[in-house]
């Protein structure tokens, strides 16, 4: 039976499409490719979401390898991303319908500290039982360890669980852990129709 749903936040909750966030900063096309891929993928950003650099030293070190015209840049788009991280539509409302029926509601998301400033751009945030980040304990999805952390954490059932992320890969690490995954591709009502699913299949089980 489930009882409890897990959710990743980038492109679950929040829309994390880095192609969308730099555009609020520039129109260049050249400018838009850099920033996709000297900030939003590089090194830096995975020691930010892994806790092991602070917001200062990652704009230091960007800045250290890219060319100094791009350094302005860097900096305002390091220093105000996260006010463009937007909500996904849909989301809160089905998260919200679902906490009404008796659903525990977690987040387990790869993310910055940052994310406690952040929070306040969805309601989702708070109507959920429990959040764990990576930050936080310096594990990456999908390590299998940062899974487990959670469960102990929060005193959850693998079973009992359904996670939903939109990186296959870490919806298969949360399955060969036991845990119950989908693969969200953000369409209407796809949380509450794949919960009612899942509930189907293990009730028969």
């Amino acid at each position: 039976m489930i009882k409890n749903l897990i959710f990743d936040m980038g492109n679950v909750v929040l829309d994390y499409t880095p192609r969308r966030i730099a555009s609020f900063f520039t129109s260049d096309p050249d400018e838009l490719d850099f920033l996709c891929r000297e900030v939003f993928s590089n090194k830096e950003w995975l020691s930010l979401d892994k806790g092991v650099m602070s917001e200062e030293q990652a704009i230091e070190s960007i800045v250290a390898r890219v060319p100094e015209k791009y350094h302005e840049l860097c900096r305002k788009v390091m220093g105000g991303w996260e006010e463009f991280f937007l909500p996904v539509e849909g989301t809160y409302e089905q998260l919200l319908l679902l906490k009404e029926r008796g659903y525990k509601l977690y987040m387990l998301t790869n993310a910055s500290l940052k994310v406690y400033e952040y929070r306040k751009n969805s309601p989702a945030f708070d109507i959920m039982d429990g959040m764990f980040v990576s930050a936080d304990v310096h594990l990456l999805k999908p390590d299998p360890a940062i899974y487990l952390r959670m469960l102990e954490k929060f005193g959850l059932e693998a079973e009992e669980c359904l996670f939903f992320d939109d990186v296959e890969v870490n919806v298969e690490a949360a399955r060969k852990l036991g845990i119950h995954g989908h693969v969200f591709r953000k369409e209407p009502d796809e949380i509450i129709k794949t919960v009612e699913e899942y509930e189907n299949r293990t009730r028969n089980e």
